[in-house]
């Protein structure tokens, strides 16, 4: 499937949605995703960054499919996104807005 054959393409996130790096990465390559956060409760199983990330993340995008699925049915896209900030390993929290 090409991206062009999608009748959406969503980007998740949490509640902070500080998406908008990841927004502008997208639409510098042509896409114009909508915004949408993710109402899922968060849920960590490991305690290794990188893992972390990737967990928050598809949690996220497979909340944010799930309503899609339910309003619009169809042909769309989701990518999950997430961010924590790590330094040897040592989760030290999530960004701040300010």
């Amino acid at each position: 499937m090409r991206i062009a054959d999608l009748e959406g393409f969503f980007l998740s996130g949490g509640a902070g949605l500080r998406l908008s790096e990841k927004e502008d990465i997208l639409n510098q390559i042509g896409i114009e995703p909508v915004i949408m956060p993710s109402q899922v409760e968060e849920h960590i199983t490991s305690s290794d960054p990188e893992q972390i990330v990737k967990e928050l993340s598809w949690q996220k995008a497979e909340d944010v499919y799930r309503r899609c699925q339910k309003e619009l049915g169809g042909r769309f896209a989701v990518i999950g996104a997430d961010t924590i900030v790590a330094a040897d390993g040592e989760i030290l929290g999530k960004p701040k807005d300010e």
